[in-house]
């Protein structure tokens, strides 16, 4: 563990000396005249030390890379901001002749691009290594783009399924697509999605005690296809499974269970 909060900084800042000779690789059009490789040289650990006291100071080392979110990468995007103002502020400081100017520029975009590339790439293999493709069941997951997206962590961190289409009650959606998932039909036509697909289980979704809720279970009656639902709020304290149930009577009335 001790290691490892060692080895991500060190990445880091590999990366931020990395984006340094890039910046001036870029500026002089992928060939760096010899006066200033040499130059290149005497200032890279300037902005190494900048930016090692900026991303502590915006605490993204405390971030799990596994688990990277919108909130890390804003957070990555302030302390890259800082330590490209402090590196900048180190040239201008030290007046070095001719330095070129654009790379300081350059460097902090270079330096988000590579840190944010990283981590990004870190968290889309650990999904895929930890639920990798065809895992578990087919399901398809009835509701809107909008519910389904609420519940989609969760129905993807299931060991027991995985999720193979969404059937949406807005025929307007039919044919966009929810990270990576596809809107085969609208509910109207569950019936084309079971024979297309042979999918014979669907989770919904939908806002319970709404329309789209009562129309999927007269739709899946019809076809035999078997419906679950995510665990209502009380029961992610009383049970160890965050996966689908069977769905019950309140489901469908949107009330709770007496």
């Amino acid at each position: 563990m001790h290691s490892r909060a060692l080895i991500l900084p060190a990445l880091d800042l590999l990366l931020v000396s990395a984006a340094w000779l890039l910046a001036f690789w870029f500026r002089f059009n992928l060939d760096i005249p010899a006066e200033f490789g040499r130059l290149l040289l005497m200032t890279v650990a300037l902005p190494v030390v900048a930016y090692a006291f900026s991303l502590a100071a915006f605490r993204v080392y405390r971030q799990i890379w596994r688990y990277t979110s919108i909130v890390d990468l804003n957070r990555l995007l302030a302390g890259a901001i800082f330590g490209g103002v402090l590196a900048a502020a180190a040239v201008l400081m030290l007046r070095l002749p001719a330095f070129p100017r654009s790379v300081l520029l350059l460097h902090p975009l270079l330096v988000l691009l590579l840190l944010g590339a990283v981590r990004v790439g870190w968290r889309s293999w650990g999904d895929r290594s930890d639920h990798p493709q065809g895992a578990g069941k087919p399901l398809l997951a009835i509701g809107a783009i909008e519910d389904v997206s609420s519940a989609i962590g969760a129905l993807r961190g299931s060991r027991d399924w995985h999720l193979a289409g969404i059937v949406s009650p807005i025929p307007s959606e039919v044919g966009r697509s929810l990270q990576g998932l596809p809107v085969l039909c609208a509910l109207d036509n569950l019936a084309d999605a079971v024979r297309k697909t042979s999918i014979r289980t669907a989770v919904v979704a939908a806002v319970p005690g709404s329309d789209a809720r009562r129309q999927a279970l007269i739709l899946a009656s019809d076809l035999g296809v078997t419906l679950l639902t995510m665990p209502r709020p009380d029961e992610w304290l009383r049970t160890e499974s965050a996966g689908p149930r069977r769905i019950e009577l309140e489901d469908l009335l949107g009330r709770a269970a007496v």
